[in-house]
């Protein structure tokens, strides 16, 4: 016995006929482990941490919907360590991916730094949480 499916239509990509833009559309609270790579005059420092990301780019009025999906598939795909330079390049290939105008990430995560102890001059980390956002496009 055969099957014959019939592809889905695309929503996402059909006419809006609400007309209405919508400013930020996107994806929320993604936790994903992540290289960063921290560069100074002084020194390159790369870390392994988990990351907390959150994904938007801009609606126009014409579209239905976006494909969420390309947010996190676009983050599995990224290859390189983050940077704050890496970050603008990841941001414009979200825009790009998904035909957008302007594009939006922010990502946080710890990020320990070695400290000596005031009273004994012991060695320890020092956990620092960095927060850094991210936009690409129209308004940029």
């Amino acid at each position: 016995m055969t099957t014959e499916t019939a592809p889905l239509p695309d929503i996402q990509s059909t006419q809006d006929p609400r007309n209405m833009p919508i400013h930020r559309v996107g994806v929320t609270s993604v936790s994903y482990p992540i290289a960063f790579l921290s560069v100074s005059d002084a020194e390159s420092v790369e870390q392994s941490t988990v990351a907390e990301f959150n994904m938007f780019v801009d609606l126009p009025a014409d579209c239905r919907g976006t494909h969420m999906s390309r947010f996190t598939q676009s983050l599995r795909d990224w290859q390189a360590p983050f940077s704050l330079a890496s970050l603008s390049d990841f941001c414009d290939r979200i825009r790009t991916s998904l035909d957008s105008s302007e594009a939006r990430v922010s990502v946080r995560f710890p990020w320990f730094v070695d400290r000596l102890a005031p009273v004994t001059s012991e060695a320890g980390k020092l956990r620092l949480e960095v927060a850094i956002e991210v936009v690409t496009g129209s308004d940029t």
